[in-house]
């Protein structure tokens, strides 16, 4: 009887307990529930019907009279006669090819290449025998004299011939005058035919170069400016030239332009050119709006804008899209706010408030 009496006065406290607690709990309200005011920001319709952009490309500085000088022959670099920024002059001999090794002795042009030294002695002896058979024609001058002299003379020339077209191939001269912008061998190294050696550029007028991309192509029209910036150099250059076809490799276009001062540019030097687009609808009724405002479903697309400071749906048709940007459809007022930053916190019906 007393346990049972114990039990029933716990049981009681319990519920007491239960009781009080519950009426302290404060019943949730809609207020606490509603969400705070997204922070987006917008752009009119109107705005959105032209869209412009700097695009930054990598280029080069180049001379508008360079040439590459190549090696005619394989072989070994033995002598260079040129430096990176120095001045040098037509038919001026920049270096030395030999097959070094071949011979052990060099001939009379300084060169070991066995064909090289065959070629000298072919000429040594059309030299003596051209100089028997004029002694020959002077001592008598027959007939068979006279032919024989005229052979001799002609096979001279030949010999002669022969050996400065391999010495042409031996000795890298440059046929202009101007200064050294790229120098790409070393003493010692191996050089096969047709390798570049060096680039030489007559340094009076300046050109950049940069590429494009197909789709950009269009843009650009020669006379455009565009903005050269190199190290502090910020100067301002005009398009000269458009490439019509593509680089092989990369399938982009070059594009050139002439810089309004060149002064302090140095050939060969990395720099960015900074051109200006503007991207227009390719329909009267289209918008130019930036990807990430377009929201795209299985049953629909559409943008968000602000009507009585909440998102409404506006649903639209993407008609192309071009990096970052697409082109759209939509049947928006001129001065309907086009939501471009926020919108994928919202949902339709959402409050907002234009950030600051």
């Amino acid at each position: 009887m007393k346990f049972k009496l114990i039990a029933s006065i716990i049981l009681i406290a319990i519920i007491t307990t239960l009781a009080f607690r519950f009426t302290q709990k404060k019943p949730a309200t809609d207020e606490l529930l509603e969400k705070n005011p997204v922070a987006i920001t917008t752009q009119s319709a109107k705005d959105s019907q032209i869209f412009e952009k700097t695009i930054s490309y990598p280029a080069i500085l180049a001379s508008e009279s360079q040439i590459n000088i190549t090696a005619n022959t394989s072989g070994v670099i033995t002598q260079i006669n040129f430096e990176l920024g120095k001045n040098v002059y037509k038919n001026q001999r920049l270096a030395t090819i030999d097959s070094a090794g071949t011979v052990s002795k060099a001939g009379e042009n300084g060169l070991r290449d066995s064909q090289i030294k065959s070629m000298e002695l072919a000429v040594q002896i059309a030299q003596q025998n051209y100089k028997l058979a004029r002694d020959a024609y002077r001592k008598d001058d027959t007939y068979a004299n006279k032919k024989a002299k005229e052979i001799a003379d002609i096979n001279l020339l030949s010999a002669q011939s022969a050996l400065k077209g391999a010495l042409d191939g031996q000795f890298i001269t440059t046929p202009l005058n101007g200064t050294v912008t790229q120098k790409l061998v070393s003493l010692g190294d191996s050089v096969s035919f047709g390798q570049t050696i060096a680039t030489v550029s007559q340094l009076g007028n300046l050109k950049i170069q940069f590429f494009v991309d197909k789709e950009e192509l269009s843009y650009f029209k020669i006379g455009d400016m565009v903005t050269i910036k190199e190290n502090n150099n910020v100067i301002a250059g005009k398009i000269s030239k458009i490439s019509p076809q593509a680089d092989e490799a990369t399938k982009r276009f070059m594009i050139e332009a002439v810089p309004s001062d060149n002064k302090n540019l140095l050939i060969g030097s990395v720099a960015t050119v900074e051109f200006n687009i503007n991207y227009r609808p390719a329909n009267t009724d289209g918008l130019i709006l930036p990807l990430s405002s377009i929201t795209t479903g299985q049953n629909e697309s559409y943008i968000f804008i602000v009507k009585d400071n909440k998102a409404q749906k506006a649903p639209i048709t993407v008609s192309r899209v071009f990096g970052e940007m697409a082109e759209i459809k939509t049947t928006l007022q001129e001065d309907d706010q086009i939501i471009i930053d926020g919108n994928k916190l919202l949902k339709e019906g959402d409050a907002v408030t234009l950030e600051q």
